[in-house]
């Protein structure tokens, strides 16, 4: 199988963002593209295209499925955020802290999903995993912040 950008539908679908930017005067908001692409001329476009349309359709239903596996069967739609429900759950001397960290579920890369935020759900093991995980990725946000940061002090 070839990589994904090398796909043909790939191509088509980079002509048709940049041939709706143009449409849009040359516009670089997300929001602005997307709603025109969904509901506009173009969408007829990607229907025509099988392939294009699946694309598409797989890319959305990852992310729906994504979702739910985060945030649970109750919590999907409503946010991830944690419910008094689940807060209760911990000890009261816990409960501040499972507050901070203000999720229901979270990745742990161990079992490749997000796990419930809850005493019988997650081990204190999977807690420090799942925290060193969001701290290199916090890392790694940072390093190539301040890189862009350097290159805009730089110039060129």
């Amino acid at each position: 199988m070839t990589a994904w950008w090398h796909e043909p539908w790939t191509e088509k679908f980079a002509q048709l963002i940049s041939s709706t930017r143009k449409t849009l005067g040359g516009s670089r908001k997300a929001t602005q593209i997307v709603g025109h692409m969904a509901f506009g001329k173009t969408w007829k476009q990607i229907k025509a295209d099988e392939d294009l349309l699946r694309h598409l359709a797989r890319i959305g239903i990852d992310k729906e499925v994504r979702s739910f596996l985060k945030e649970g069967e109750e919590g999907y739609g409503g946010g991830d955020t944690i419910t008094e429900e689940q807060l209760d759950l911990w000890p009261k001397s816990l409960q501040p802290l499972i507050r901070d960290i203000g999720r229901s579920a979270v990745h742990v890369p161990s079992r490749g999903e997000f796990v419930e935020l809850a005493p019988d759900e997650i081990t204190p093991s999977e807690c420090k995993e799942a925290g060193n995980f969001l701290v290199q990725q916090a890392v790694d946000m940072d390093q190539r912040g301040r890189r862009l940061i350097e290159l805009g002090d730089l110039g060129w």
